[in-house]
């Protein structure tokens, strides 16, 4: 005896709810061995020994042990005669044992977890809880039919069929294409599921030795319903028995579907084909019953419609009622609601505009793990067209060889729309253009809310959102984030402006660059070594302004940035900024991310006349830390030194940080005096800690007061401005009525 039945045996002899264990017989590749099961039966009926519905108190079964026992588990079935009308059991043929259903993940995880015990226990289990009615309790919802071992399936959209397909019960003819051999077969339905005219083809590979074919075929929906014509809601279980025309129709009667008409379409399509046509292998058409149960369907929260395919083979001249049905599964097909459902996202409503601006390596894996969570609606804009170099990171795969390489806009709107997301569109566009048009805009990101995410790592586009008339009028619904890497993928980022864009891309950047000052891990790992964009050569005399980054490390950011993403999407877009930033960790696999939340920045337009082409913008921390400072000194005055980041081309100084004032700075109730101890080298220290980011941009003191600059003030902001020749130079003072700036550009 093999050894490994051996074991199977001692175990089956051993297990205490089983007895009568009899021998191994070997045959057809296979070793069965059969025993009887001691059943737990309710008190009321255990001393008839069975149920009022035919389980007995011992129980007949058998265990098919395959081939490959034990990496494979063995089959159970029960006696040819046990009852039908249950849940879990799998399709049935007349005269067959009955195969229950066990366990809900595949058996041969079942037995490497537990052992064979383990589906001894479970058969046990069943047949208790199938005796006292618990195989499934409807609060939970309803059992589908058992179609997990079938080899011919349907795919379709069950949502779809229950809204296309009349609810007075006739029939919905559509169309579909198949792969069939002589056994099995695979369709899929046309999407949308239109009413067609019924058409059968069927074409051979090339190469004569298969025996598999394929083609178009017909596929006819039936709603079961009462004799008036109303849903008829089944709530009890009938057993899996079609084999043949005859028992499909049978079957649908049973149902409640309109028989009659379903034999009258089959058969005559049936005939007016087999007049035209000579097939010897016969024509295929499918056949969905829709069956309204009691409960929502496990798996299938708010639809009680269960869908029962079949695949009916007609052989000969004409339909014959013994031709061949086979019970198909269905699988539904690709669409966001199946996206939501499998990656364990609820389902939403919420249609809301996604616009990706940038389709490159990190932008197009955002969009890819947004669209295959169930996230739609996404406007891809880039001007750019694949090239070959883009094979390194790019979620899509350029074409090996073209005559023009397609734009990547356009390859993503395609990509997203094979996962279902019909609404999709492409725009060729420079991602500047819909920033700075407000009509550009409104073709681009829609006129009701929309998430607009910058993945183009591009500064001339960050600056045209600064000043962008469509993201900045008064109660705009549009939102805007903004993803990147640095130092070749080490540290990633994800910013998200303020409702109303009360803080901005611009202010999370810069707070970015004030939190390296003060945390010398996040300088080191955002300072990278050499993580300068870098002339990369993809040809002779061809080369690609880009940072040499592995795949891998665009891969991990995208999918953590995309997580955050979807997390906001669902539920709710916070009202403050939001900066994300994650860093590689000690073992270079993971990251450790932190989020900082950012209060309204004050934006300021200087009171002096030189400085009234400039907006002034502070960072809620900044401001709290001056307010706080002002009050601390009571009646005298007192002051710093700021730290900010100027961009002269939207002519916007955003005030990220302090420098704390020399000890020989003078305080008194009229005057504050800057004082010069270790200032410069503070100064310096605080350009290097930052990476190079902010600057010495001017000064601050506080007018406990009240009233604007006066003229010492404005003296001493001029002499700044000298020695900064040419940059702009600011004068921030707070009062208790609130703050006031100045800037002078010499």
């Amino acid at each position: 005896m093999n050894p490994a039945i051996h074991d199977a045996y001692v175990v089956l002899q051993r297990h205490p709810a089983l007895t009568n264990v009899s021998a191994p017989a070997q045959g057809s590749g296979r070793v069965e061995i059969s025993a009887m099961i001691d059943v737990s039966l309710p008190c009321r009926v255990r001393a008839a020994g069975v149920t009022s519905n035919g389980i007995r108190q011992v129980e007949p079964c058998w265990f098919v042990f395959p081939e490959d026992w034990p990496l494979a588990a063995p089959t159970v079935w029960l006696r040819e005669d046990f009852p039908l009308n249950l849940p879990h059991i799998n399709p049935h043929r007349p005269g067959e044992r009955v195969h229950p259903c066990l366990f809900e993940g595949p058996p041969d995880e079942l037995v490497q977890s537990l052992g064979l015990d383990g589906i001894i226990d479970q058969l046990s289990d069943w047949l208790t809880k199938a005796a006292s009615g618990q195989l499934i309790d409807l609060e939970q919802g309803w059992e589908p039919t058992r179609r997990d071992s079938l080899t011919s399936g349907v795919i379709f959209s069950a949502e779809e069929a229950v809204v296309r397909t009349p609810i007075d019960g006739s029939l919905l003819v559509t169309q579909g294409v198949y792969f069939s051999n002589s056994n099995e077969l695979l369709a899929v339905a046309v999407e949308g599921l239109p009413e067609l005219a019924p058409r059968f083809t069927l074409e051979y590979p090339e190469t004569e030795e298969s025996k598999y074919y394929a083609g178009n075929l017909p596929i006819v929906f039936a709603r079961c319903v009462d004799e008036v014509g109303n849903p008829q809601v089944v709530s009890s279980y009938s057993p899996e028995e079609v084999h043949d025309f005859s028992s499909l129709l049978e079957k649908a009667r049973d149902l409640g579907a309109r028989s009659d008409a379903l034999e009258r379409f089959l058969t005559g399509y049936a005939k007016g084909f087999f007049l035209e046509n000579e097939l010897d292998e016969g024509i295929s058409i499918i056949v969905v019953l829709l069956i309204h149960r009691p409960a929502d369907l496990i798996g299938a929260p708010g639809r009680n419609i269960e869908v029962l395919p079949y695949a009916v083979r007609f052989r000969g001249t004409f339909a014959n009622l013994s031709d061949e049905v086979y019970p198909a599964y269905h699988s539904h097909s690709v669409s966001p609601d199946l996206l939501s459902m499998t990656s364990g996202r609820l389902k939403t409503s919420s249609k809301m505009k996604i616009v990706m601006l940038g389709c490159g390596s990190l932008g197009s894996k955002i969009a890819l793990h947004l669209g295959r969570s169930g996230i739609g609606n996404i406007a891809f804009v880039d001007n750019e067209t694949m090239s070959p170099h883009n094979g390194a990171r790019h979620a899509l795969i350029p074409p090996r060889t073209t005559f023009a390489y397609p734009g990547k806009a356009s390859m993503m709107e395609r990509a997203l729309n094979e996962l279902g997301h019909t609404d999709c569109v492409d725009h060729l566009l420079d991602a500047k253009e819909p920033l700075l048009d407000r009509g550009s805009a409104d073709d681009v990101f829609g006129t009701d809310e929309a998430v607009i995410i910058d993945t183009t790592a591009s500064l001339a586009v960050a600056a045209a959102s600064i000043v962008s008339p469509a993201l900045s009028y008064e109660k705009s619904p549009r939102r805007l984030l903004q993803a990147g890497m640095y130092a070749q993928g080490k540290v990633a980022y994800l910013f998200s402006e303020g409702a109303a864009r009360n803080v901005m891309v611009c202010d999370l950047q810069a707070r970015l660059f004030e939190m390296c000052r003060h945390s010398s891990s996040l300088r080191k790992n955002l300072q990278g070594e050499g993580s300068d964009l870098t002339n990369i050569f993809v040809g002779d005399n061809c080369r690609s302004l880009t940072m040499p980054m592995a795949d891998s490390k665009v891969s991990r950011a995208a999918a953590l940035i995309s997580g955050q993403i979807e997390s906001w999407l669902a539920g709710g877009l916070p009202g403050a900024g939001q900066l994300c930033v994650g860093v590689e960790d000690d073992t270079g696999v993971g990251m450790t991310w932190l989020r900082e939340q950012l209060g309204p920045t004050l934006e300021l337009v200087p009171a002096n006349e030189g400085g009234q082409n400039w907006k002034v913008r502070v960072l809620s921390s900044v401001a709290e830390s001056i307010d706080e400072a002002s009050r601390s000194w009571g009646p005298s005055e007192t002051g710093g030194a700021l730290l900010g980041h100027i961009s002269t081309s939207t002519r916007t100084i955003i005030v990220a940080g302090l420098v704390d004032a020399p000890p020989d700075s003078v305080r008194t109730p009229a005057t504050f005096t800057l004082g010069v101890q270790g200032l410069v080298a503070a100064l310096q220290e605080a350009n290097e800690t930052s990476l190079g980011h902010l600057h010495y941009v001017g000064t601050w003191h506080s007018h406990p007061m009240g009233g604007g600059h006066s003229d010492i003030d404005q003296a001493t902001l001029g002499a700044i401005a000298q020695e900064f020749q040419g940059v702009p130079a600011i004068s921030l003072v707070w009062r208790p009525e609130g703050f006031i700036v100045a800037v002078e550009q010499v």
